[in-house]
């Protein structure tokens, strides 16, 4: 993000990850983080300030999706292990098997 001068990137969990949707991945600059707290901007879905008090707490804004999470631990662990072509070639319909490069 440093590197592109990139303040806020937004992903989800529907791309490339193998996941349905439902969960959103941001990357926040510091930048960003001290405009969100000065903002005056009405805000709902992306209020950055409370979702990092809340995370400070161990909690969400809203209902945690339990079952994405534990998908994304086994798509980040297959990720791991296999690596980014296998993925690449997954997402891609290739046809690349688990464990053979």
């Amino acid at each position: 993000m440093d590197e592109w001068s990139i303040d806020v990137l937004i992903g989800g969990s529907q791309k490339g990850l193998m996941l349905p949707p439902g969960l959103a991945f941001v990357g926040v600059s510091e930048k960003a983080w001290k405009f969100a707290e000065s903002s005056k901007s009405p805000k709902f879905y992306f209020n950055f300030t409370a979702e990092r008090k809340n995370i400070k707490d161990n909690q969400t804004n809203f209902t945690s999706p339990v079952s994405l999470i534990i998908g994304l631990n086994e798509c980040l662990r297959l990720l791991q292990a296999e690596g980014l072509d296998m993925l690449s070639a997954v997402t891609q319909g290739l046809p690349m098997q688990p464990g053979r490069q």
